[in-house]
């Protein structure tokens, strides 16, 4: 069986990742009065990025909706509004706002990705997979595009194409613990237990204080049946955050 963990915004962390993790909008910031000058679309596009990133979509709809108030043809806040209704699930709006941009800037990275994103939710993998494609075909970087298309590719059987998607998108960003379950899972299936464990040691190297990724390392070890190691990513992870469905887990193992 595969070994899983719960996917969503929350769990895979990689939003829209422009700024650096130490340039954060206080609420004061945030609630800051702006300039009544012509800079005033820059500063809301930035403080909507910003909160994207941040994975507060609501808000930065907000920013966003300010940007378009100004200049209803600006195809980056457009992109990046549909993004943020794209993880809401609002899915109608989304459409709407992705195709706008699009229709304003075709090779608009973030559009691509939003309308990636909004056919994934959709169910739609194959379009997804088509549409994270012109993404990555504009931008060889977009690590957001790989792995989504990697998470797509292994579900569609694609275990060549997923392991390489998610090796490229992983160098970009390697703390995305869901890409090293899909490579994880591959190898297992493909009898290479060898690489699935470097998988879970290097889930554990890279996100040493994130319990959602020691949970998943715990996940692979059981599923390769090395109970000892299983049993210290638990153990790891009640030391950063005790929850019972842990003890749940780390009880199942200890009992096998």
């Amino acid at each position: 069986a595969a070994v899983g963990c719960a996917r969503g915004a929350g769990a895979e962390r990689t939003v829209y990742l422009r700024w650096p993790t130490n340039d954060r909008l206080t609420e004061a910031e945030r609630n800051a009065p702006l300039p009544d000058t012509a800079e005033k679309d820059e500063i809301l596009l930035a403080r909507g990025l910003q909160l994207l990133d941040m994975g507060q979509f609501d808000k930065a709809t907000g920013s966003f909706d300010g940007v378009l108030a100004i200049n209803p043809r600006n195809a980056v806040a457009l992109a990046n509004r549909g993004l943020a209704k794209a993880w809401m699930q609002q899915f109608d709006p989304a459409s709407k706002d992705i195709d706008a941009a699009i229709a304003i800037d075709p090779k608009n990275v973030v559009a691509l990705r939003a309308r990636g994103l909004l056919l994934e939710a959709r169910n739609d993998s194959k379009s997804a997979i088509a549409a994270y494609g012109e993404a990555i075909a504009l931008d060889a970087s977009d690590s957001f595009s790989l792995g989504h298309r990697a998470i797509l590719e292994q579900q569609a059987g694609n275990a060549s194409s997923a392991l390489m998607d998610a090796e490229r998108a992983l160098k970009f960003n390697p703390h995305w613990a869901q890409l090293r379950l899909v490579r994880a899972n591959i190898f297992k299936n493909q009898g290479k237990p060898d690489e699935a464990l470097a998988e879970a040691r290097a889930l554990i190297t890279d996100n040493s204080g994130d319990g959602w990724a020691q949970v998943a390392a715990a996940r692979i070890y059981s599923a390769l049946d090395h109970k000892e190691e299983a049993m210290q990513a638990f153990d790891r992870v009640l030391a950063i955050k005790p929850e019972a469905f842990i003890y749940v887990n780390r009880a199942n193992i200890r009992a096998k």
